[in-house]
C-alpha cells in the first residue's frame, strides 16, 4: 500500500456519510500513519479479533484512533508497548488501545474531554476534548471510553 492510500482515509474527515467499515483495518491504518512518532517511543502489540463490520463516520473515527495511538505513545517514558485490542462479544464491537505508560492522574481524569484541557506544552496535545466530540456522534451506534 502506497503512502497516499493511508492518508486518503483522513483527506474527507468532515464526510458526514456513514459506511460499513472494518475497525480493523481502520486501527492498522492509523498505526501506520503514526508509526514514524510511534516507532521510536513503543512496539505496537495488536491482538485483533475476527469482529464485524460497523456502521461509522470511518474518516472521523480513524482520526480519534490516530489521536489516541499518538497520545498514548506521548505517555511512554523511555521504550514501551502499546497494546490495540479488538474483539466481539456477541452485541457490541470492543477496541482497547492501552500503554505501559504512567497513567492520567486522578486529578485530572474528569477534565480529559474538555476541549481545550492539556497537561502538555501548547502545540504538543493532540487534544482528547475534539476526540470526545468526534465519538459523540457516533452514539446511534453505541460508544463506549473508560479512560484509565
Amino acid at each position: 500500500m502506497g503512502l497516499f492510500a493511508p492518508l486518503n482515509i483522513f483527506s474527507r474527515i468532515d464526510q458526514v456519510d456513514c459506511t460499513m467499515v472494518n475497525l480493523n483495518e481502520t486501527l492498522e491504518t492509523a498505526i501506520n500513519i503514526a508509526w514514524n512518532e510511534i516507532k521510536h517511543l513503543a512496539t505496537i502489540n495488536r491482538e485483533f479479533s475476527d469482529i464485524p463490520e460497523i456502521k461509522c463516520y470511518p474518516q472521523q473515527v480513524s482520526q480519534v484512533f490516530l489521536n489516541l495511538l499518538l497520545n498514548a505513545a506521548q505517555a511512554i517514558d523511555g521504550q514501551g508497548v502499546i497494546t490495540v485490542r479488538t474483539w466481539c462479544d456477541g452485541t457490541w464491537v470492543n477496541i482497547l488501545i492501552s500503554d505501559t505508560g504512567g497513567g492520567i492522574p486522578d486529578k485530572d481524569l474528569s477534565r480529559i474531554f474538555e476541549p481545550f484541557f492539556t497537561t502538555k506544552e501548547v502545540g504538543k496535545g493532540t487534544g482528547l476534548g475534539a476526540l470526545y466530540y468526534v465519538w459523540d456522534r457516533q452514539e446511534p451506534w453505541g460508544r463506549d471510553y473508560r479512560p484509565k
